[in-house]
């Protein structure tokens, strides 16, 4: 639908970089809720605004990675869950601007001293994101 000569309603877009999206769109922004294909193996579908992921949504990156949870302007940013490409599941993550800083259990007392147990121990199923001097990798703004 377009108003006042730019499109404004529900629709399907497609761009010439050969990413589609399909969803709400307000004065010509992409804008509400939709779903946007990119031509690299992406898609994101959720809360957009001005043409960027924001609010919650679920992401999934060409790397393998999907994110569920909060978006500020692109990127993820908060609380929320994330499958890695290896098929394992972290339902509680904190994404601070975009950077997954290696996404990996955090470590129970008794993973940290095997000597003291018999039996080998569970990984904690969260991770802890941001300012620990890992190996960081950024998610590309969309």
């Amino acid at each position: 639908m377009w108003r006042n000569h730019v499109p404004d309603g529900e629709g399907e877009y497609h761009f010439a970089n050969g990413d589609v999206y399909k969803g709400q769109v307000s004065q010509g922004h992409i804008t509400g809720d939709g779903t946007m294909h990119r031509v690299d193996g992406g898609w994101y579908e959720g809360q957009f605004l001005k043409g960027n992921p924001n609010g919650e949504g679920t992401g999934h990156f060409k790397d393998g990675y999907t994110y569920q949870g909060h978006w500020d302007n692109g990127v993820p940013n908060g609380v929320g869950a994330v499958w890695a490409p290896d098929g394992k599941y972290y339902p509680s993550v904190t994404i601070v601007n975009g950077n997954f800083d290696a996404v990996k259990p955090q470590l129970s007392w008794a993973q940290r001293h095997p000597e003291c147990c018999s039996q080998p121990a569970t990984p904690i199923p969260s991770v802890s994101v941001g300012g620990d001097g890992d190996p960081t990798t950024t998610v590309t703004p969309w």
